[in-house]
């Protein structure tokens, strides 16, 4: 069968509100254009193609083997493209487009990289050692990607660059790359900004994350709080979020965090549901004993929050 996942994708049609079915296909304008026909639009408009948006997909490692001996023949960045949309299937694609673009050497790419600072965002221990990429399992080999994470934990997961690493001669500067590029695209590390910039960002984020964690008081809304070591948002659930306006109030055991976010939803009428189990908890020693563990949880990631300027 030439694209086997058609039929679920149809039968998945069929359950679509009838606005978006209205949207995405009912249209007498729309032109379906293949990769190449878009980078030879944008060249007349004196822009040049410069790579995929999604990090991992600028490499080559969520191919089969046969793909990636295939691609290393293969040198024309419009064709390499276009092939790799025939090879995985995909529906769409998030491009850069430059003008005036002069290409780096090698070494400077990778100096460049390697001197940036990334700082890890998920425990090391908690990192799987597979990753789901279109609709292809792709098992890390842990013997390369354990060590790099336990360097970015080390120091309380004060944010690092990867020079001093990368001279321990661990590995060599293809296999870091493509290292990094699995691993910023499952978002288990984040490359930061520099001190400066992370710097005149900081009050600003601290005002809005602030606002953020009160409204969590009363509702789960927002799930992100802004990280001016990155520059971007950052996953914190509602209970990490009202934990995290405690213990800045100076709520510092799990106990008391516990407490005081059972004295916030208590009055709110609330009631905890375990994750697992979707059972109501009742009781307000229930409560509280389910509240203790969700703190205790955030204890042990709270240095992650501290070193991404939370």
């Amino acid at each position: 069968m030439v694209a086997p996942s058609f039929k679920a994708y149809f039968e998945r049609l069929k359950n679509h509100d009838a606005n978006y079915i209205a949207h995405e296909y009912l249209n007498l304008d729309w032109d379906l254009m293949y990769f190449a026909d878009v980078a030879e639009l944008c060249q007349s408009a004196k822009l040049d193609f410069a790579t995929v948006a999604f990090p991992a997909e600028t490499g080559t490692a969520y191919l089969s083997e046969k793909g990636q001996e295939f691609f290393k023949k293969l040198s024309n960045p419009i064709v390499r493209e276009q092939l790799k949309d025939y090879f995985i299937n995909r529906q769409f694609r998030k491009d850069i487009y430059v003008r005036g673009m002069r290409r780096l050497s090698s070494t400077e790419v990778f100096d460049k990289i390697f001197s940036m600072r990334y700082v890890l965002t998920t425990p090391a221990a908690e990192v799987p050692m597979t990753m789901a990429f279109n609709g292809r399992e792709i098992i890390l080999a842990k013997e390369i990607y354990r060590p790099l994470l336990e360097y970015l934990q080390e120091d309380n997961f004060r944010p690092k660059d990867l020079r001093e690493y990368f001279m321990r001669g661990k590995l060599n500067a293809n296999q870091l790359l493509e290292v990094l590029r699995l691993l910023v695209q499952a978002a288990h590390i984040t490359p930061c900004q520099s001190d400066a910039t992370a710097k005149r960002a900081k009050k600003s984020c601290e005002r809005l994350n602030a606002h953020i964690c009160e409204k969590s008081s009363f509702a789960d809304t927002i799930r992100f709080l802004a990280s001016p070591l990155t520059g971007g948002g950052v996953e914190v659930g509602r209970f990490h979020q009202i934990f995290l306006a405690q213990y800045k109030a100076g709520n510092k055991t799990a106990d008391n965090l516990a407490a005081a976010a059972w004295k916030i939803i208590s009055r709110n009428g609330e009631r905890m549901i375990v994750a697992q189990t979707k059972k109501l908890l009742e009781t307000p020693e229930e409560n509280l004993a389910h509240l203790k563990t969700l703190a205790e949880n955030f204890l042990a990631r709270l240095p992650i929050y501290k070193a991404l300027m939370l």
